[in-house]
């Protein structure tokens, strides 16, 4: 009789000591040869919204819900209207810094603020920048470098953390030979779904005098929108050996729901007379 009362109080206690299951639901579950050299490493958008779902535990079903949480995310996010960032572009001690900011409303344009050092450095960062304006301008373009199975084929590689976030990492191979495509990593946020990190070297080379390039590139949220915060990539270029760039986001400026929403109506409709 006495184990038995004791046995009830037990459970009793057990009982309410368990948490409120609202609150367990929401716990986290240059120089160089020539200026293009560096222009080619795009910024890779990454369109993302929050999603949360029931998580399955391994195998081919994990996957599938990684891809399709992150491919869902990219659907929803709107680019900040105009960015302004810090690049580095040089070799060893030998480092130009230029400010710019590009504006994303069309027909896109930038703007150099600053500079101090090698004017061939500054040719590098106004390539990069156009390359972005027209990549972002048009639906097609940004369609063809997004995380997609259209683009990438994926593999699940480990669960981990990364800057005190716990994140699903991924392998990604792209499908075919295009500089903006990036085979090696992808660490993808295990609550949000958001891409917090990309690592690898791109899938075609962008010149002849190139052998490679190897990016790294880091997402988080800033002044209330999720953004490419940094860049690094490192080229490896005959006869010359390694050139780097580096970026650093300053500041970021959004638009109103509508007016973004009325800009992607626009490139919309000029992709489609474009392909007429």
């Amino acid at each position: 009789m006495a184990i038995g009362v004791q046995r009830t109080k037990l459970r009793a206690k057990m009982r309410y000591r368990n948490p409120d299951p609202n609150l367990v639901a929401s716990l986290p579950s240059t120089k160089s040869v020539t200026p293009v050299i560096l222009a080619i490493v795009v910024f890779l958008p990454v369109s993302l919204a929050f999603a949360q779902q029931n998580n399955p535990s391994t195998g081919p079903d994990l996957l599938t819900f990684i891809v399709q949480g992150m491919q869902k995310a990219q659907s929803g996010i709107q680019l900040p209207v105009r960015i302004t960032r810090v690049y580095q572009v040089g070799a060893a001690n030998d480092f130009t810094n230029v400010v710019a900011a590009v504006d994303f409303t069309p027909p896109g344009r930038y703007e150099i603020q600053k500079r101090d050092g090698s004017g061939r450095a500054e040719q590098v960062v106004k390539r990069l920048l156009q390359h972005e304006i027209e990549v972002q301008g048009s639906v097609q373009k940004s369609q063809s470098k997004a995380f997609t199975n259209d683009n990438y084929a994926f593999a699940y590689v480990a669960t981990a953390m990364l800057d005190g976030h716990l994140c699903y990492i991924l392998q990604i191979t792209p499908k075919r030979q295009q500089v903006e495509l990036v085979s090696g990593r992808a660490w993808i946020d295990r609550q949000s779904f958001l891409i917090r990190r990309i690592e690898g070297t791109l899938a075609k080379s962008p010149s002849w005098w190139v052998r490679s390039v190897h990016v790294a590139i880091t997402f988080g949220n800033f002044d209330d929108g999720w953004v490419q915060t940094s860049m690094k990539a490192v080229a490896d270029i005959r006869c010359l050996g390694q050139r780097e760039m580096t970026s650093q986001t300053l500041s970021i400026e959004t638009a109103p729901l509508a007016a973004r929403n009325a800009a992607q109506t626009m490139d919309r409709s000029d992709d489609a007379e474009d392909a007429q």
